[in-house]
């Protein structure tokens, strides 16, 4: 440590951490677009008793990522919408298949609820759903939780969309869950109850219960996390979550 060298100062030279430049980006490129449709009904059947069932289905339409090709010099990135724009372009004249971005989700959701009444609330919400594509959104899942929003490794290399016999990699993402269900309820005593000892105190529960996880074999290839040879949810299942608080 001297005058030259201190705490905090630049050690070696300046690296390029690919600096961004705009002659590789699509100025065609158009945001990132979602169509989702929702319905459903609510029901009180009852003066303190109500059911709500809904319907959701959400699809991806276009995304922006940067696209990678291997050329004599190495990787080459650009940024566009993966299936359209100048990603086709690039693709097709290199010889490459052209991919688009697949994020499919659909769940129906069932809820009954008991109102306050008789010192007394509850109910319980059940949902069955599925997330199936290939590109699981802007924290990329493939990659342990990767928070690089468009810059994700889904598209770096053509091949990273394909499994091992040239099928289309898609299945169910890293964050699908086939159904989940949650029980909740709570009690308040009242000044009339146990001569008053407990006026005032709530008790409740709240019980979780969720699918397992889908269970992949992903190989690092070419040092790029989130190829799956064999597909997606080729092992099946983690094992199912379950979560119980009492307050």
């Amino acid at each position: 440590i001297d005058p030259s060298q201190y705490p905090g100062s630049p050690i070696g030279p300046p690296v390029n951490h690919r600096i961004p430049a705009l002659e590789t980006t699509d100025p065609e490129t158009d945001p990132m677009e979602q169509w989702e449709y929702i319905g459903g009904f609510d029901w009180q059947f009852a003066d303190n008793m109500a059911v709500n069932v809904r319907f959701v289905y959400k699809t991806l339409k276009k995304t922006i990522e940067d696209i990678g090709i291997i050329t004599p010099e190495g990787e080459e990135y650009w940024h566009a919408n993966p299936g359209f724009g100048r990603s086709k372009e690039i693709l097709e004249a290199n010889g490459y298949p052209n991919v688009k971005a697949i994020r499919d989700y659909m769940g129906l959701d069932i809820r009954l609820i008991k109102r306050f009444s008789n010192n007394w609330t509850g109910g319980v919400n059940f949902t069955v759903s599925k997330l199936r594509g290939n590109y699981s959104g802007l924290t990329n899942t493939d990659e342990d939780d990767r928070d690089s929003p468009n810059v994700n490794r889904n598209f770096d290399l053509w091949w990273m969309t394909f499994d091992q016999s040239w099928g289309d990699n898609i299945g169910p993402l890293q964050s699908d869950r086939r159904y989940s269900a949650t029980i909740f309820g709570s009690y308040a005593f009242d000044k009339e109850q146990l001569n008053g000892l407990l006026d005032g105190l709530v008790v409740g529960f709240t019980e979780s219960i969720l699918d397992g996880l889908p269970f992949s074999t992903e190989v690092q290839l070419n040092n790029i996390q989130g190829y799956f040879p064999f597909g997606r949810g080729d092992r099946g299942r983690h094992p199912m979550a379950t979560q119980t608080d009492i307050y």
